[in-house]
């Protein structure tokens, strides 16, 4: 391979990082702010909840988004990735 094209693929490679950088970071904003919206509008999502819950007590069900809509939904800190790496360290 030439000079010329290792420098273009070298190029290439950058563009390709960066924008995977880009991709990840939209993701991450997108994420986000679905989430601190599940925090300031937690009926919102009540509707569709109760079509797909096979349990229908409004209790049950808020204590269902609960358990995946918290603080750690933002922010594992270190107990969230302590539990993590705890978790998949014993599946080896």
């Amino acid at each position: 391979m030439g000079a010329e094209n290792k420098a273009t693929d070298s190029i290439g490679r950058h563009y390709q990082k960066r924008s995977q950088r880009e991709h990840k970071k939209k993701v991450e904003r997108v994420l986000r702010k679905s989430v601190e919206y599940a925090f300031a509008n937690p009926e919102s999502s009540g509707e569709y909840v109760k079509l797909h819950a096979q349990e229908m007590s409004p209790e049950v069900r808020k204590k269902h988004i609960d358990l995946y809509v918290n603080s750690y939904s933002t922010d594992l800190g270190a107990n969230g990735k302590n539990a993590i790496h705890e978790m998949f360290g014993s599946l080896v």
